[in-house]
């Protein structure tokens, strides 16, 4: 008979990262339920690693691989990765143990001993962004694999056995459900098109794309952006989403059409007069309008809304990242501004510079007032993908007229107006 391992205790009744804290005496985890687990594992012989059980001594169970994390992982996507390798190392007689680092590197600081005493034979980092901490987890003598990095450490220095880049990057997030559905557009940043442009060749042969534009753009960073715009020309793209003005003249200047984007600050009709007279081939509608503002507003061009996604509430010309902990890792995926309230508000990089834009913690969402919409005389609904990873993409995509979740939404200014 196989011995009982921590992934038969949570199959029982919770996450196997909970039985791992009430069995090794984490903080996590209520006394009520620790008690249970330590009582289920007691039912079922089961003795953790350095413990007996209290019936009938006997070895310590199985080999121990921890995952190393800077913060607890929340993301579905996510979870649900790591109970898949905690079920599949479990019937190899394997534990996965979580082990927590700081999120940033301090003076001084050394790994937990439970990665240097031999408790473990090998190491999967999940969300470690600190140059310093990489560095200390790349000198262990043991196996490791990496499911995601910074750009500033090269996959050399990482001596890993492994490297899988998650690293929400648009790319990625050009799932086969998306293409299935043939957008009318599809935006992506101009950065992502220059440096994969053999992708994206293939890519335009079949889809419209549009490339987005930083929304500032430095005298001494036009260089690299005209040659870029070069570039996207050459792949067979021939239009940018811009919400700059400044930006128009550059446009015109490879030959590219421009689209305007929330930045321009549509408001009122006299303003989309003045844009289609500037050369823009359409636009889109400010989303501090109401409705009733959207739907009166003169459209002397194809005008599209946001109807889903995190809206931008702040950008900054300093990486935040780089302000906190003196080096920048904005490049590795998003991250969290959490306020005196406990909100959390993503921030990601402007369209690959190094500027941070800080995002609404709750998502936009009218996709179930689609059919309403339709009335308003709109060219294009626009749904903005920025933090979501490919499966949570996909489930966006399969459900569109999902119910609107008062607790992750937010109806925008769509409804209220600016108080």
């Amino acid at each position: 008979m196989c011995k009982p391992t921590m992934q038969d205790i949570a199959a029982l009744s919770t996450s196997r990262v909970t039985v791992w804290k009430a069995l090794n005496n984490r903080p996590g985890v209520s006394d009520t339920l620790r008690r249970q687990i330590q009582e289920k594992a007691r039912e079922m012989c089961y003795a953790p690693a350095g413990a007996a059980a209290p019936a009938a001594p006997e070895a310590p169970h199985g080999r121990n691989v921890a995952v190393v994390v800077c913060r607890p992982e929340s993301s579905l996507f996510w979870m649900q990765i790591i109970h898949q390798i905690a079920k599949d190392l479990s019937s190899q007689n394997v534990n996965l143990m979580y082990t927590y680092l700081p999120t940033y590197y301090k003076e001084g600081y050394t790994l937990p001993a439970s990665l240097t005493d031999g408790s473990v034979e090998g190491i999967i980092v999940l969300n470690v962004y600190s140059r310093q901490l990489l560095q200390l987890l790349t000198e262990l003598p043991l196996p490791k694999v990496y499911l995601d990095t910074i750009p500033s450490l090269s996959f050399e220095e990482l001596h890993g056995d492994l490297l899988l880049i998650e690293g929400r990057t648009p790319i990625r997030q050009i799932t086969g459900r998306l293409l299935r559905l043939k957008p009318a557009v599809l935006y992506v940043p101009l950065s992502e098109v220059a440096a994969r442009p053999d992708f994206f060749r293939s890519l335009a042969a079949r889809q419209t794309l549009a490339v987005v534009l930083p929304r500032i753009v430095w005298d001494s960073e036009t260089r690299r952006l005209l040659d870029a715009l070069d570039l996207a020309a050459s792949l067979g793209i021939r239009r940018a989403l811009t919400g700059n003005v400044g930006q128009l003249s550059l446009l015109r200047s490879r030959g590219m059409e421009a689209a305007g984007d929330f930045g321009l600050n549509l408001t009122n009709s006299r303003a989309a007069s003045e844009l289609r007279d500037l050369g823009l081939c359409s636009l889109t509608a400010s989303f501090e309008l109401t409705l009733p503002q959207l739907r009166d507003l003169s459209k002397p061009l194809p005008t599209e809304m946001l109807v889903y996604g995190r809206l931008p509430l702040m950008l900054t010309e300093n990486c935040l990242i780089r302000n906190r902990t003196g080096e920048c890792s904005c490049g590795a995926g998003p991250v969290k501004l959490i306020d005196r309230k406990g909100e959390e508000f993503r921030i990601v990089r402007d369209c690959g510079t190094c500027r941070s834009v800080v995002l609404n913690g709750k998502k936009l969402y009218l996709l179930d007032k689609r059919e309403d919409l339709r009335r308003f005389g709109l060219w294009a609904l626009r749904l903005s993908f920025t933090t979501e990873n490919p499966g949570e993409i996909d489930t966006v995509l399969s459900n569109l007229n999902a119910p609107f979740d008062p607790g992750a939404c937010t109806r925008g200014l769509y409804y209220r107006g600016v108080e």
